[in-house]
Order: structure tokens, then sequence, then C-alpha cells
């Protein structure tokens, strides 16, 4: 690991690079130095928008589980089966065991059927209050 010492040369207190023993010019450190912020910088705007992916992911992923949460609550509180639900909806019952569960990100055109059928609004499958 690289450290850091502070010589005197004349009035002045110069930083010179100790690596492995041997001793670099203020120069190189700077040099050196610049390209580790450089490499680190690359590194964090990297890391910055593939965490600001995950986070759309991760979004995307609750609102399709919230969305399919309520289609079933609210199915059954209608005591309709997924099959009837389906049937109502236009839709194959399998599509509405996906959405279920929160593994389709559906259309807006398949979500508004599907509120159509429950006889609710489309707001109230997507909003995030109960």
């Amino acid at each position: 690991m690289p450290t850091i010492r502070h010589n005197r040369v004349g009035t002045q207190n110069v930083p010179t690079l100790l690596d492995s023993g041997r001793t670099t010019s203020s120069c190189n450190f700077v040099s050196q130095l610049t390209l580790i912020v450089i490499r680190l910088n690359r590194v964090a705007t990297y890391k910055l928008s593939t965490h600001s992916v995950h986070q759309a992911i991760l979004h995307c992923m609750d609102i399709t589980q919230l969305f399919g949460e309520k289609v079933r609550s609210i199915r059954k509180e209608l005591q309709l089966s997924q099959d009837e639900l389906a049937d109502l909806c236009g839709l194959h019952r399998t599509y509405i065991g996906a959405v279920e569960r929160g593994e389709r990100n559906i259309t807006l055109l398949n979500a508004e059927k599907i509120a159509d059928a429950l006889q609710v609004s489309l707001s109230i499958l997507v909003s995030r209050d109960d």
C-alpha cells in the first residue's frame, strides 16, 4: 500500500509517494493520484447508473405485485375464480394467475380490461394506499 511522506525541500513540504520502498517525485505522485481519482469517478458513475436501473426495476416489480395483490383481493371479494375473471376480461386463465402473482408487466389495455371486469376504477388497482 503506497504511503505519503512530506519531505522538506527548501522552505516547502513536498509530498512524495512511497510505493514498495520506491520513492517517486511529487509530479509522478500527482499523476498517479489523478489516475486513481479518474478510476474511482468512473466506478462511481457506473455504480450510480446501474443503481438507477436497479431502482427502476424494483419499482416496476413493486407496482406489478401491488396490482396483482389488489386484483386477487377484489376477485376473492366478488367470489370469482380466476377462470371466471379471465372469461369476463377476455384473457387467458394462466395470464390472470401470473398477473396476480406479480409476474407480468401488463399493458394498460389489459389492466383496464381487468378493472372493468372487477367493476372498479383502474386507479384503485394501481394506487399505493389501501
